[in-house]
């Protein structure tokens, strides 16, 4: 399934990349950044839903959600980080590639644990919502988070 996620992403960028290692690295981030932005986007709708209707869910999920939003931002904030030590690589000496390699290593990690503690939240909330609506916010984060995790995780694999 893993290689079928990847493959599928990035069959359409196959021009593009033509095997430069950068240029997949880079058209990784900028994919899963897209698919983080709509995520997020898919949160703030969550977030209003929330707002419009504040007896449809448990507080907590409504807490949670606010936290998942801010973690998808701090992600995003660290693809765009990883995304500028790749781009460097494009014409930087070679003793300096190793250093943005690892920064860039680095950023992609930091947004692969920012997703997870999202997931971590409604994992550990303690107060589960049993609302129809919260279980539905429940499933659609996890769901969504493990997809954009697997897909910031092709980061790491696509230097």
């Amino acid at each position: 399934m893993y290689q079928r996620i990847c493959y599928g992403f990035l069959v359409s960028y196959a021009t593009y990349i033509d095997e430069d290692p950068i240029h997949l690295a880079i058209a990784t981030i900028n994919i899963t950044r897209g698919r983080l932005i709509q995520v997020n986007n898919n949160f703030f709708a969550i977030k209003n839903t929330i707002a419009r209707n504040t007896s449809a869910v448990e507080p907590m999920t409504a807490a949670i959600m606010d936290v998942c939003i801010e973690m998808v931002e701090v992600a995003l904030d660290m693809l765009d980080e990883s995304d500028k030590e790749v781009e460097a690589l494009l014409d930087c000496k070679e003793e300096d590639k190793a250093l943005h390699i690892n920064n860039a290593v680095l950023w992609v990690g930091v947004a692969v644990t920012d997703q997870g503690t999202c997931l971590d939240e409604f994992s550990n909330d303690g107060t589960p919502d049993f609302s129809v609506l919260g279980k539905h916010i429940k499933t659609f984060v996890f769901s969504r988070m493990n997809t954009t995790m697997s897909y910031t995780s092709n980061v790491f694999f696509s230097r």
